[in-house]
């Protein structure tokens, strides 16, 4: 059954992304070319080329924003009308248990939050790609310095080795897969309201903050003191192992026990 619910919330989150893809790629693709364009000497003094490619720039850097942005918001929007608005009567009649909606919903959301930072990515590389920037970049002294600097740092000073390594990948996946639990939990409290329900979700919202921040105290203490990346990631992946715990204990037990389907 989380088989089947996986692929209707992957289905039903990608008609809310892959719009914001297009309109991205679009905005992406008109960038590029003014910037090509912009190569060329003769368009360079010419103002209303200058116009409109200050204009093109500024929208691609708001889409830019907007991109990232928006990944978020469409899954907490998605977790909203599946479980605050009208519609978490018919989600909660299906035979499914909440611990199943809230992995669906946490496995296909992380799935299109992954595509996103990957669609960006690829974006960013075509663009200094076609410009003859990565060109540029890769024959310069600089590229290669700023590497080796950067690398020398990571590697020597932060004792940034192949385990620090491993423990980075596995903390930005856990990342990726718990990170809306949050929100989740905040409108698992609001949903409570009868009327206000999203007022009552932010004001959950910035109270479990304050509670599991006085929690992790220690934790984030123990981050700021100089130690190893090693263990500074051991901390972190502990971090959010508690925190995940306790916002998927929350979101189960009040959509479970206190559901408020009025």
């Amino acid at each position: 059954m989380l088989g089947k619910l996986f692929k209707y919330d992957f289905k039903e989150l990608g008609a809310f992304y892959l719009p914001v893809y297009l309109i991205y790629a679009g905005i992406t693709a008109a960038f590029a070319i003014l910037m090509v364009l912009g190569m060329n000497s003769s368009l360079q003094d010419n103002e209303v080329f200058s116009l409109l490619f200050g204009i093109i720039t500024f929208v691609f850097v708001l889409a830019v924003i907007a991109f990232v942005l928006f990944s978020g918001l469409i899954v907490v929007y998605y977790f909203y009308r599946k479980f605050v608005s009208e519609e978490a009567y018919l989600t909660m009649t299906l035979p499914v248990k909440p611990w199943q909606h809230i992995i669906s919903k946490l496995l296909s959301s992380a799935v299109w939050r992954l595509f996103t930072w990957i669609i960006f990515a690829v974006s960013v590389f075509l663009i200094l790609l076609i410009t003859g920037v990565l060109e540029e970049l890769q024959r310069g002294v600089t590229f290669n310095f700023v590497f080796r600097t950067v690398w020398s740092e990571l590697r020597y000073e932060l004792g940034f080795d192949t385990g620090a390594m491993v423990l980075c990948a596995v903390y930005c996946v856990m990342t990726l897969l718990t990170s809306p639990l949050i929100y989740f939990a905040s409108m698992s409290i609001g949903q409570m309201a009868k009327k206000h329900k999203v007022l009552m979700s932010v004001g959950a919202f910035v109270i479990i903050n304050i509670v599991i921040s006085f929690l992790t105290a220690n934790i984030s203490i123990l981050q700021l003191q100089d130690i190893s990346a090693f263990s500074f990631l051991i901390l972190a992946i502990a971090e959010c192992i508690i925190t995940s715990v306790v916002y998927f204990g929350i979101t189960i037990y009040f959509l479970g026990k206190e559901l408020n389907l009025e």
